[in-house]
């Protein structure tokens, strides 16, 4: 799964590395979304006999973090700690990198 996002994720650190942090939490963030998007579209086929399809089983890409973030975990595609961290966010105190 992630080496299909290698180039993003080499985009966004060397973004990071040049000291650029909000292209680079940006980038980051994207990613994520990509990587959300891609879990849901290439297994919900899979878990059709759920309630959490009926909610994606149209659609083509997935804005809605939370709605996404539970679907993966009521089909036990995330591992609770992964959860956990998303819910609490990634990266404590990445708020301060957009001030100026």
């Amino acid at each position: 799964m992630l080496a299909f996002h290698n180039k993003f994720h080499r985009r966004a650190r060397t973004a990071f590395v040049a000291g650029a942090s909000f292209p680079a939490l940006t980038g980051i963030c994207a990613l994520g979304e990509r990587v959300l998007n891609h879990l849901i579209l290439g297994l919900r086929e899979s878990y059709r006999g759920t309630p959490q399809y009926k909610e994606v089983y149209r659609k083509d890409s997935f804005d809605d973090w939370d709605s996404a973030i539970d679907t993966l975990e009521a089909w036990e595609v995330l591992l609770p700690e992964a959860v956990r961290l998303i819910a609490g966010g990634l990266f404590p105190g990445w708020e301060l990198l957009l001030v100026g």
